[in-house]
C-alpha cells in the first residue's frame, strides 16, 4: 500500500510500502523494569535521576502524527527538537507512550535524559539517511547517540516498483554505513507477527533488533540482495512486553543508561575516538561492544513478575538453535541491565595477542580496533579467563559491523554500495589438562555476531578465542563475557535449569528433578491457549507514508 504526493520537491519520486506497529497507547509497568534487572542496578549507582543525563536521544515515529505530548508531567524539563523538514507537532499517543518508557521522569530507566530529537520515519529515511539523493547521497551527521525505531516498514523504491529489492537493500546499506561510521546505536523493533516479510529496519546488519519474551514476533530477516540475501536470525534481545514497540523502547532506555555510565566511568575503557559529530566515543560505548554486552548479559532463564511470559526452554529444541549460538525465538535472551552493567564495570581487558594478561576473570569486555591479519594485526584473540571457582553458565558474545564503503568526500562520486561481511568465530577452550580442548564454537558464515552459552565446571581453566575464518583483512570487533552461577528460585533443592517446573517449590530433593512434569504440562496447555488467544486478537494496521 502506498500513496504519492504530487507536490514533491525532491529530485525523484520516492515511494514507500509501509507497515506500522500500532498507534495504541501503552501503559508503563514498573515491574517490567525490575524483571530487567533495574532494581539491582539502582543498588549499585548513586543517583538514578541522573542516569542518561549526558545522552542525546533520537526517537523515530511512523505516521503523519509523530510527536509526543510534551505537556505530560513525565516530560517536564525535557528539551524536544523536531527534526522533520516540515515539522508537525500533532500529538501521537504512540509517541507519548514510547517516550515515557525511554526517558520519562519517573517511568523510565533513563530518567536523566533531557535532550530528545523527534523525527518521522519518512523524514528519517529520506533526509537523515539522505536516500532521496541516491546514488549521490551522504547520511547526515546526527546528534543522537541512541536512536529508537518503534516502527516497522515494508519495501521501498525510488522510481520503479520492480527495483524495490535493490532499493531496499541500498537503503539498509546507508543505515549500516551510518552505524559503523558514527557509532550511533540504532535499536529497531521487529513485526508483531510470525513469518512476515518486513525488511525495514531489522534486516540491516549493524542494528540491535528487539522482540518479545512471549516470542510472538518475526524470526528471520528478509531476503534481499548480496550480503542481505540470506535469511539470518532476526532477534538479538527480548523484553516481557505485549508489543515490540515497548520492548524496543526498554532496550533504548537501557542503552542510554549504559552509555551515560560509560561517560561517567571513563576508566572502564582503554581508548576512545571522536565521531563526525565530535562526540567522544569510549570503547565501552562502541556499537559492537554495547551489542555484545547486552547479549552476553541477557537472561536465558527468566522469572518475570510482570506477566506470564517466561524463557524456560532456551535452545532446547534443535529447531530453535541458530547457527551463531542464539535461539530463533529469544535471540540472546531477555534484557538484564544489571548483568550488562557488571560486565562493563569489570573493565576492558585486551587479548593476550594485544598485550593482555592471563587469568583476567569471568566477566569483562574488549574492543579490538585492528584484527584480521592485515597490516600487522593479529588474527587470533585469546582471552584467558582463569580457573572457574563455581559451577555455572558462561555467556559470551562477539559482534562486528558489516562494512559498507559508502559516500565519497567528492560529492560527484556516487555512494559506493559495495559491502563486505568478514567471518569471525568464537570458541571456548578448556586448557585444564595442558592441551587445548575445544568445548564449543560459534562460527556462522552469514551473521555478524557469534555467541556461546555453556555450562562450566568448577576447577577447570578456560579461555575464549576469537579467530578470523577467511583471508587476511582488518576490522574491529567487540566481545563480552559473563558468568552466571546456578540458581534455585523456588528453593526446592534443584537448580532451576534442571527443574521441570522451576517455580514449583514442592520438590525437596536433588535426586529427581522431573517429578512435577505433569504440572508443567498443564501449565504449558494454559500457556498455549493464551498464545492462541493473543494471535486471534492482534491486528496489524497499515498506513501510507507520503513522499516529501
Amino acid at each position: 500500500m502506498y500513496s504519492v504526493n504530487s507536490n514533491t520537491k525532491i529530485p525523484k519520486t520516492f515511494f514507500y510500502f509501509f507497515l506500522i506497529f500500532s498507534f495504541f497507547s501503552f501503559s508503563v509497568d514498573s515491574r517490567s523494569q525490575d524483571d530487567l534487572g533495574y532494581d539491582l542496578l539502582l543498588q549499585s549507582v548513586n543517583n538514578n535521576q541522573d542516569l542518561g543525563s549526558d545522552i542525546i536521544l533520537t526517537q523515530v515515529e511512523a505516521g503523519d502524527e509523530y510527536y509526543p505530548d510534551t505537556t505530560d508531567p513525565e516530560f517536564t524539563g525535557k528539551n524536544f527538537s523536531n527534526l522533520n523538514q516540515s515539522p508537525n507537532f500533532t500529538v501521537s499517543n504512540h509517541a507519548t507512550s514510547i517516550g515515557k518508557i525511554i526517558y520519562g521522569n519517573s517511568s523510565s530507566m533513563a530518567m536523566g535524559v533531557s535532550d530528545i530529537n523527534i523525527i518521522g520515519a519518512n523524514d528519517f529515511l529520506s533526509y537523515e539517511l539522505d536516500f532521496t539523493h541516491f546514488p549521490y547521497s551522504t547520511p547526515r551527521v546526527g546528534t543522537g547517540r541512541i536512536v529508537n525505531h518503534s516502527w516497522v516498514g515494508d519495501y521501498v523504491f525510488l522510481t520503479d516498483e520492480e527495483d524495490k529489492i535493490s532499493d531496499t537493500t541500498n537503503l539498509l546499506k546507508h543505515l549500516d554505513w551510518l552505524i559503523a561510521n558514527d557509532d550511533a546505536v540504532h535499536v529497531v523493533g521487529v513485526n508483531n507477527n510470525l513469518n512476515t516479510d518486513i525488511p525495514l529496519l531489522s534486516s540491516a546488519f549493524n542494528v540491535i533488533s528487539v522482540g518479545k519474551t512471549n516470542s510472538i514476533h518475526d524470526y528471520e530477516t528478509s531476503i534481499l540482495e548480496g550480503n542481505y540475501s540470506s535469511q539470518r536470525p532476526l532477534i538479538h534481545l527480548v523484553v516481557p512486553e505485549n508489543y515490540t514497540s515497548n520492548s524496543t523502547a526498554y532496550i533504548s532506555s537501557a542503552l542510554a543508561v549504559l552509555v551515560d555510565l560509560g561517560n561517567k566511568n571513563q576508566n572502564w575503557s582503554m581508548g576512545s575516538f571522536n565521531n563526525r559529530n565530535g562526540d567522544t566515543i569510549y570503547n565501552s560505548q562502541r556499537v559492537e561492544v554495547l551489542k555484545s554486552v547486552l547479549m552476553a548479559g541477557a537472561s536465558r532463564l527468566t522469572f518475570n513478575s510482570s506477566n506470564n511470559d517466561q524463557i524456560r526452554d532456551y535452545r532446547l529444541s534443535a529447531n530453535d538453535q541458530t547457527g551463531n549460538g542464539l535461539d530463533y525465538r529469544y535471540g540472546a535472551g531477555q534484557l538484564d541491565i544489571y548483568s550488562s552493567y557488571l560486565i562493563l564495570n569489570s573493565g576492558e581487558k585486551t587479548s593476550q595477542e594485544d598485550g593482555g594478561s592471563s587469568n583476567i576473570g569471568f566477566s569483562g569486555f574488549d574492543y579490538d580496533p585492528s584484527f584480521g591479519g592485515s597490516f600487522g594485526s593479529n588474527n587470533v584473540g585469546t582471552y584467558d579467563l582463569g580457573i572457574s571457582q563455581d559451577n555455572g553458565f558462561l555467556q559470551a558474545s562477539l559482534s562486528w559491523n558489516l562494512r559498507v564503503d559508502g559516500p565519497n568526500s567528492n560529492p560527484i562520486i556516487p555512494f559506493n554500495t559495495n559491502s563486505t561481511l568478514r567471518n569471525l568465530s568464537l570458541t571456548l577452550i578448556d586448557i585444564t589438562s595442558g592441551t587445548e580442548e575445544e568445548m564449543i564454537i560459534s562460527n556462522s558464515l552469514t551473521d555478524n555476531t557469534q555467541n556461546i552459552w555453556i555450562e562450566l565446571q568448577s576447577g577447570h581453566h578456560y579461555q575464549l578465542k576469537v579467530k578470523s575464518m577467511n583471508n587476511n583483512f582488518r576490522i574491529d570487533y567487540g566481545v563480552a563475557w559473563y558468568f552466571k552461577e546456578f540458581s534455585d528460585f523456588d528453593g526446592d533443592g534443584c537448580y532451576d535449569h534442571l527443574d521441570s517446573d522451576a517455580e514449583d517449590p514442592n520438590i525437596t530433593h536433588l535426586t529427581n528433578c522431573s517429578v512435577d512434569v505433569s504440572m508443567i504440562t498443564s501449565k504449558g496447555l494454559i500457556f498455549l491457549m493464551i498464545i492462541l488467544s493473543l494471535l486471534s486478537y492482534l491486528q496489524i494496521q497499515y498506513s501510507n507514508l507520503y513522499n516529501i
